[in-house]
């Protein structure tokens, strides 16, 4: 086998590092992706995958694998890490299946849940269980930090690289790639002239999901209660829906048209926004090993991108800002962009950003001088992801349709800006007739006891009381009195 090279210079075979991530709104593949950017600095053949999509069968080749997973639910994993998680439950695997392995665990969670951190903490003792070697002490980031994940994970990244390049000096001839280097883009945007071969509209994988008609969307808090709480009905346009209580929808939202046409003509798009293009992935950038979801249309537009598929109104995380640093023109904004990039600057970061929750395109206005390259767009603004919202109507009641209460997010912060929820903005627009597609149903983190006759206890402050609708509703469907006692609170 021919022996890596870069910049001339022999790579060991062995200086491999993969990335394993578990991720449900994005915050752990940001994490486990800025792993692989400092890594690839650090001339190690980087790979970030996430774990469900990995190749189990290659575990047992890996010399050193750092894993990154959230939290969701009730300590539970994240979707992308479940089947990978199920693997490692395998009662028929060998002790000593890892003992190959070096690796580390970083995990985000919120401290004031009582299973904290539960998925990192189980992964870490099941790795050590298969013999696996841990080269520092797991991370445990917490939302309850000032700082957030940041406040744990920059001095854990200290200590991760100091251990591994011990282990894995740097070959004789190779220094640390500075930081003031761009890689390439993960992708490739190819805009399709007149004469060119165009590839079908529809999604490039098999789409998942199924489509629901609204039929409802009333408020149902009063026009002068500061919360605007709405009841939202869903009919599934073929067929009928199974679902248990406790159940959860989950829904992909939009961005506004208005708000994305405002955004383009900002940002010097607009001539540009409705010219068709495809995406392809960049061979010279794929250490990311970023897909394309299988529900993203194959031709694109920049308008349906940032409408339908783009987080661009989401307040950003610290790889945004270092990212952004290499397109300003204006030498003091390049400075500040980087100094909230570092760790020295996150208490600064944190009150421009985080505080008073500034979205990306405000920060894009801002710092106006950044001439973002298209080929950038999706390594700089993360994907719009689908939401989970309680189910607070029963199948048996309602066999074609899903209940929501949904409370429309909506405050001023400090700076006295009115901001409001991503997802529930667009809610707040449905009409009677409107159509959403790619809507899932899963499991929530409540079941109701297996008898009906088991008597219950639901607290439930403020709009939460509406997710025991399914329960109470499932007990007299099949014939069993539900004697309830309200007990109204406001939150």
């Amino acid at each position: 086998m021919e022996q890596p090279t870069e910049n001339g210079v022999e790579l060991p075979l062995d200086r491999n590092l993969t990335i394993l991530y578990g991720s449900q709104t994005g915050c752990a593949q940001d994490v486990a992706e800025r792993i692989g950017r400092e890594a690839r600095r650090r001339h190690f053949r980087a790979k970030v995958i996430a774990m469900n999509d990995y190749d189990k069968a290659r575990l047992i080749h890996e010399k050193l694998a750092v894993f990154v997973c959230s939290t969701t639910g009730q300590g539970d994993e994240p979707d992308n890490m479940k089947k990978f998680w199920k693997f490692l439950l395998r009662k028929n695997l060998p002790p000593d299946l890892l003992s190959q392995m070096d690796y580390a665990v970083f995990g985000l969670g919120d401290s004031s849940y009582t299973k904290f951190n539960y998925p990192a903490k189980k992964l870490h003792k099941r790795l050590s269980q298969f013999g696996a070697r841990s080269i520092v002490p797991r991370g445990d980031a917490d939302d309850q930090h000032y700082l957030g994940v940041d406040g744990t994970l920059d001095p854990w990244l200290e200590n991760l690289w100091t251990t591994i390049m011990d282990h894995y000096p740097l070959p004789p001839g190779l220094s640390i790639i500075s930081a003031d280097t761009l890689f390439p883009p993960s992708f490739r945007l190819r805009f399709l002239c007149n004469g060119d071969e165009r590839p079908p509209m529809e999604s490039g994988g098999c789409e998942d999901g199924f489509t629901v008609q609204v039929v409802r969307n009333e408020r149902m808090t009063a026009d002068d209660h500061f919360q605007d709480v709405r009841h939202i009905e869903l009919e599934v346009v073929e067929g009928e829906v199974s679902y248990n209580p406790g159940d959860v929808a989950i829904l992909q939202p939009h961005n506004l048209p208005s708000d994305v046409s405002d955004f383009l003509q900002t940002i010097g798009w607009s001539d540009l926004a409705d010219d068709p293009f495809v995406i392809d992935p960049n061979q010279q950038g794929d250490f990311l090993n970023r897909t394309l979801p299988a529900h993203w249309p194959r031709v694109l537009t920049l308008r349906r991108l940032f409408e339908d598929h783009l987080d661009v109104f989401s307040v950003p995380r610290r790889s945004f800002f270092e990212i952004l640093a290499f397109f300003t023109q204006d030498q003091r904004q390049t400075e500040k962009l980087r100094e909230f990039a570092s760790a020295a600057g996150q208490d600064d970061m944190y009150a421009y950003c985080q505080r008073v929750r500034r979205t990306l395109a405000e920060v894009l206005f801002d710092f106006s001088s950044a001439k973002v390259p298209l080929d950038y767009v999706l390594d700089l603004i993360p994907e719009l992801r689908a939401r989970q919202f309680s189910i607070a109507s029963a199948a048996q009641s309602h066999p074609s349709q899903i209940h929501l209460c949904v409370a429309i997010i909506k405050y001023k912060t400090k700076i006295r800006k009115i901001r409001r929820g991503v997802c529930t903005k667009w809610m707040a627009t449905l009409k009677p007739g409107d159509e959403i597609h790619h809507v899932k149903i899963t499991r929530g983190t409540m079941r109701a006891p297996g008898s009906p006759t088991t008597p219950l206890i639901m607290i439930g402050p403020g709009v939460h009381i509406n997710i025991y609708s399914p329960f109470t509703l499932s007990k007299e469907k099949r014939n069993h009195s539900s004697r309830l006692i309200p007990i109204t609170c406001d939150t």
